[in-house]
């Protein structure tokens, strides 16, 4: 059950930090890519730890996202130290993303500063809670994170963090906020204090415990097996309907996605028609700049020459002015066009995706016939005894005391995110 806790939560993760990552790196230039790419391939290894630190010094004025992209690295290498600092940078470059202070908060729990990391944890929480571009979404996630740390310095950490500072931190994280956080944050907290718990309890008792926990899988596999004849039919319709509900939800969030196509596309439209009249604009000055030349040209008087001069001089004024507005407006046409190649992209992943699912399914329909032919031999496996369960060699004290058992910061899929958001 762990497992899969840890994979939904890596998934919904990776979904808040997208997010994130594409509000903290909208506005920023693709001038460092380069070096971020590299950071992230060529120096990524923990091996590397010397040649990374050598290249990132050789950058002269680094990008939030190489900042970024370094901290990772360093979180890689094991750094933890160098990660911290260089997240502190990026801190002052950057004080609105609240994504750096999550892996800040986690950086300090593994190396132990954990008032420190409560300190941070509030600013996190205080900055999601004022960041109102954020979806119900990443606020559940970001509130079962404070949850899962919470219920770390509760119970691993109890004694190494003081008591005051973590009640503060406690009543600014949980004040003012709706029944659905205040249930995100509990669920994930009494998560980790019952997994410390047990953790603590099955010291000395770790191989009788995956004993019995084998037997009674196999006991429970042993029971579905007996069932399966009987719920061929019940699966079928299972099945069907689950190809029901993919194409039900596939189907709206198609709508959702043309629904967003059309509205970037008015926007599209509007933003060519200011472009079209910025560029009429620029052709008229044009003009009048010929008109006013052509006059300071036949003029011979001094005077009325520096008169013409500073109508042509203002006018050129007018023009650099309008070329910048252009500008601007191209750009954002730009960013709309990708935007829109995205929802393109979307569209199609969605359709190709549900395909995919329906043909899995059409299989996996097949292969409920073949369950009976194979239910007896299973059921002769499930009955043979338990092979031995090598003991793990980690300490469960030790175990219990890292953060990263409660909470694995997904280092590799934070980097890909990252090489994505280049693209």
């Amino acid at each position: 059950m762990r497992g899969n806790s840890l994979w939904k939560h890596a998934v919904g993760l990776s979904l808040l930090m997208s997010f994130l990552l594409m509000m903290s790196f909208a506005s920023r230039a693709n001038g460092n890519d380069d070096v971020v790419i590299k950071l992230l391939t060529d120096y990524w290894s923990p091996i590397k730890k010397r040649e990374s630190t050598l290249f990132f010094d050789s950058q002269a004025s680094p990008s939030k996202k190489v900042l970024y992209a370094y901290a990772l690295v360093k979180s890689r290498q094991h750094d933890v130290d160098k990660a911290i600092s260089v997240i502190d940078r990026l801190e002052d470059l950057d004080p609105a993303n609240s994504l750096q202070l999550r892996l800040k908060t986690w950086l300090l729990l593994r190396r132990e500063k954990f008032d420190a990391a409560v300190v941070t944890l509030t600013r996190f929480i205080e900055k999601v809670k004022a960041d109102g571009s954020l979806d119900d979404f990443s606020r559940l996630e970001s509130y079962r994170f404070a949850g899962r740390v919470f219920g770390f310095l509760d119970g691993p950490a109890s004694s190494r963090v003081n008591s005051v500072t973590r009640e503060t931190s406690r009543r600014k994280v949980l004040m003012g906020i709706d029944a659905d956080l205040k249930e995100a944050f509990d669920l994930d907290y009494s998560a980790v204090r019952d997994e410390y718990r047990d953790l603590i309890n099955a010291k000395g008792k770790a191989e009788k415990t995956a004993l019995d926990a084998d037997i009674k899988q196999r006991q429970i596999k042993f029971a579905q097996l007996i069932r399966t004849e009987a719920q061929l039919d019940e699966s079928q319709k299972r099945l069907n309907s689950q190809a029901i509900e993919i194409r039900e939800n596939v189907n709206r969030e198609l709508l959702e996605i043309r629904e967003s196509d059309r509205q970037w596309s008015s926007r599209q439209a509007a933003l060519e028609s200011d472009l079209a009249g910025v560029q009429n604009e620029l052709f008229l000055l044009a003009n009048d700049v010929a008109y006013w030349r052509n006059l300071w040209i036949q003029e011979e008087e001094v005077f009325q020459r520096g008169y013409y001069i500073r109508r042509i001089q203002n006018l050129d004024f007018l023009i650099f002015d309008r070329r910048s507005d252009a500008a601007v407006i191209r750009g954002e046409l730009n960013g709309i066009v990708s935007q829109r190649d995205g929802l393109q992209a979307r569209y199609a992943q969605l359709s190709d995706g549900a395909s995919r699912q329906l043909a899995s399914i059409q299989t996996e329909l097949k292969n409920v016939t073949q369950l009976q032919r194979r239910t007896a031999n299973e059921k002769i496996n499930t009955t043979k005894p338990s092979k031995k369960i090598v003991t793990r060699s980690v300490s469960l004290k030790t175990k219990a005391k890292s953060i990263t058992t409660y909470d694995k910061f997904p280092l590799e899929m934070e980097r890909q995110l990252v090489l994505d958001s280049l693209d």
